[in-house]
């Protein structure tokens, strides 16, 4: 698992619209803080990712740790890069394979412990989706703004790809955490 800021990976290999929300942050940024989303900064404490929002009851407690030592697996295979609003973390899911990130789907890990696998051929398309879901008529509308910035996105909900996964972050999760209870 990796917390990547928009410095670190303007020197990676990352996917088409991840380098165009980087190259071009002066015109997407008014759309990322509409979608009240934004990209980590160095050096930042993210609770959902360090834990550090446990207590000392929390930390005694084996389920609680054994569902945290399950999170941090799970965590072991995604690749982060933004923060939504409301605590919510996403990054690219490499699955169990450590696929490239440019063939990873967008994976949402939310402030209650769930991971979701958005909808969206790429990350620009996943952030609109889940800010909007079927509101088309603003989904066009950031479409449009997309394209001024240059990145390409679909101009519905309905247009959106779903990713099929063998192995869902959910999934695995489910798996380790069942390991977890019994070590």
């Amino acid at each position: 698992m990796a917390i990547y800021t928009k410095e670190q990976l303007s020197k990676m290999g990352i996917p088409t619209d991840l380098k165009a929300l980087i190259n071009n942050y002066d015109c997407c940024e008014p759309l990322l803080d509409k979608m009240e989303s934004r990209f980590f900064e160095d050096d930042e404490d993210v609770s959902l990712i360090t834990h550090s929002y446990l207590n000392d009851k929390d930390k005694s407690n084996k389920d609680i740790m054994s569902n945290v030592s399950a999170i941090d697996e799970v965590f072991k295979y995604i690749s982060f890069v933004m923060e939504t609003v409301n605590g919510d973390i996403i990054g690219y899911w490499h699955g169990t394979k450590n696929k490239e990130m440019i063939k990873s789907p967008i994976v949402l890990y939310d402030t209650e412990g769930q991971f979701s696998i958005l909808n969206g051929s790429n990350l620009t398309e996943a952030l609109v989706g889940n800010y909007l879901f079927d509101d088309d008529e603003e989904f066009l509308d950031f479409q449009k703004k997309f394209k001024d910035c240059e990145i390409d996105i679909a101009s519905k909900w309905d247009d959106l790809f779903e990713p099929k996964l063998k192995v869902t972050p959910e999934n695995f999760h489910a798996e380790k955490y069942e390991y977890f209870k019994t070590v």
